[in-house]
Order: C-alpha cells, then sequence, then structure tokens
C-alpha cells in the first residue's frame, strides 16, 4: 500500500513537471514571456485579453497595455482624459469567444495610408515597410457579469493593424472603415 502511494505520487509530480516544463500551463504568468508577441493573432488576443481590466482598474490597464502598443502607435499618447469613460463604469466585465484571423501581410505604403485608423501614426509611413505588418480581423463578446439582462453581452469585430518592432508584434491601432 505505501509502495503504491508513493509511485501516484512520484507518478504526479513528473506528470506535473513534464507539462510545466513542456509549456503546457501557458495561461501561468512566468514573468516575460515573449510567446505573446510571436504572431500578429497572439498579440491581438493578448490585448482582448487586458478588456476586462480596462472595465474593472483603468489606471492599470494602461500600465499592462504598454507592451502591447507599437512605439509609433498614438493610442496610449496623450490625456489620461480619455479613458474616464471606463473609469465611471467600473463593472466587472469578462471577455467571451474570441476568434482572431490574419487577412492580410506585408501591406504596401498606399496599403498602409489608405488605413482610417481609429489613432495615429507616429513617425514617417516609410518606417514602418521595413517591419512585418498585418492586418487582423477579430471577434469577440464582452459580458458584463454584474448586471443579467438581455443586454449583457456586447458583439464586436475590429480590424487591428499590427507590426513588428524588434522582432515583437506590435498594435498600432485600429481599423475602422473594415472592408471585405
Amino acid at each position: 500500500m505505501v509502495q503504491q502511494t508513493r509511485r501516484r505520487f512520484i507518478g504526479g509530480v513528473a506528470t506535473a513537471g513534464a507539462i510545466f516544463s513542456s509549456g503546457c500551463l501557458g495561461l501561468v504568468g512566468l514573468g516575460n514571456d515573449s510567446s505573446d508577441f510571436d504572431s500578429p493573432e497572439s498579440v491581438v488576443d493578448m490585448y482582448i485579453d487586458l478588456l476586462p481590466t480596462l472595465y474593472g482598474d483603468t489606471d492599470k490597464w494602461l500600465k499592462e497595455a504598454q507592451p502591447v502598443f507599437h512605439p509609433q502607435s498614438t493610442f496610449l499618447d496623450g490625456d489620461d482624459d480619455a479613458f474616464d469613460w471606463f473609469r465611471r463604469d467600473n463593472e466587472t466585465t469578462s471577455v467571451e469567444e474570441t476568434a482572431t484571423n490574419t487577412v492580410d501581410k506585408n501591406l504596401t505604403e498606399s496599403q498602409i495610408r489608405s488605413l482610417d485608423l481609429t489613432t495615429g501614426i507616429q513617425g514617417p509611413v516609410q518606417d514602418l515597410l521595413s517591419a512585418d505588418t498585418a492586418l487582423v480581423d477579430a471577434s469577440y463578446s464582452l459580458k458584463a457579469t454584474e448586471i443579467e439582462s438581455p443586454n449583457d453581452l456586447a458583439d464586436n469585430e475590429m480590424r487591428f493593424f499590427v507590426a513588428t518592432d524588434e522582432d515583437q508584434w506590435k498594435i498600432i491601432g485600429i481599423v475602422s472603415n473594415i472592408q471585405q
């Protein structure tokens, strides 16, 4: 009986170690996990995963979202007062049904200039031509978790313009003119 219990314990420890070391516990924050920036979709997923923090603790979101945005993005520039609406809301929100898809890669200068971004681009567009660029479509639902009503789920479809910075994908802005 003692032998069998010891085997189970050692087997459990070995299994947990194998899962942990193989990266199957990707949900556990281990510091600087650069895999979140390895693809256009992953950085958009990271942004969407941060949205509940925007509604729950806007100031914390402003700090945590910094690494998601490209240095040429103006998304987080300017006055913090632009985020006051979220500070007033203060309801708990969760993200449901996330789907992301890269629709175009390595955009040309004319394609970049034709984007109608909700924010601007700092610096010349030509600076982005040496980077990898992509458009990523994302669909997700934000669910208000503190209220029960037919209107507690908000569906969103957005197109993100992303580019690499030092080999990591970052968001430049959200495209307001989604054309299929």
